[in-house]
C-alpha cells in the first residue's frame, strides 16, 4: 500500500477503532477541517413532505408525478 492509499483510510470510519491508527485528537482535527455543506442542503417544500407523508398508490401513480 502507498502513501496516498494510507492517507484516504486514515480517517476511514472501519478503521477508526484500531489501536494506534490515530493520534488523539487527530480525527476531531479532521473534521474540523472539513468544509462545511450547509449550503448545499435542500430543504424539502410544503408538497414535497405532504407527499413523502403520503403512502404510494398500488398502480404507481405517486412515482410519476415525481418526474419532472
Amino acid at each position: 500500500m502507498n502513501v496516498d492509499d494510507v492517507h484516504k483510510l486514515k480517517f476511514d470510519r472501519r478503521m477508526e477503532r484500531r489501536r494506534g491508527w490515530l493520534a488523539p485528537g487527530e480525527l476531531e482535527a479532521h473534521l474540523e477541517s472539513l468544509a462545511d455543506a450547509e449550503a448545499k442542503v435542500h430543504e424539502p417544500t410544503e408538497e414535497e413532505l405532504a407527499e413523502a407523508e403520503s403512502p404510494p398508490s398500488a398502480d404507481g401513480a405517486a412515482s410519476e408525478s415525481r418526474e419532472g
